[in-house]
């Protein structure tokens, strides 16, 4: 039964991604800033490979730099497809293992690609050289715990 299962996914998967121009933008989306942040070689050569939910695999600064690629490949075909524009939101881009070299990396991609988009960025840091920034700044808590 589960042989059946796995035969009739790969064959939706099949039929979604055969001749789909949102699935191919969306995958060559993906690979572009995934060679321009040299993460290409984590990621599968396949189309189906924008459906992965198995990223845990990946560790540190591959793992978020693939996950940011995601997301800012995901809003840009969304946009396209539903002309709405989104936001992206980053929340503490120079933490997690991420060192300053791909943090600059990642801002010269949103700085470059997007500098029309309202960009979110919850951190302690001030230096990713945006222009037009509007800052808020949390003196306090924001949710008070009892």
């Amino acid at each position: 039964m589960k042989k059946r299962e796995n035969e009739l996914k790969d064959k939706i998967k099949t039929i979604i991604t055969n001749n789909n121009d949102i699935i191919n933008n969306l995958y060559f989306t993906v690979k572009k800033y995934a060679q321009e942040l040299n993460v290409e070689q984590y990621m599968d050569d396949n189309k189906n490979y924008i459906f992965t939910n198995d990223l845990k695999g990946l560790s540190g600064a591959v793992y978020h730099k693939i996950v940011f690629i995601f997301k800012i490949a995901y809003i840009i075909e969304i946009q396209k497809y539903l002309k709405i524009k989104l936001p992206i939101v980053l929340d503490y881009p120079s933490g997690r293992e991420v060192d300053q070299k791909n943090i600059e990396d990642i801002m010269n991609i949103l700085n470059r690609d997007f500098k029309e988009k309202q960009i979110i960025i919850a951190s302690i840091y001030e230096d990713y050289h945006f222009e037009n920034i509007s800052k808020i700044e949390i003196k306090k808590e924001l949710f008070r715990g009892e």
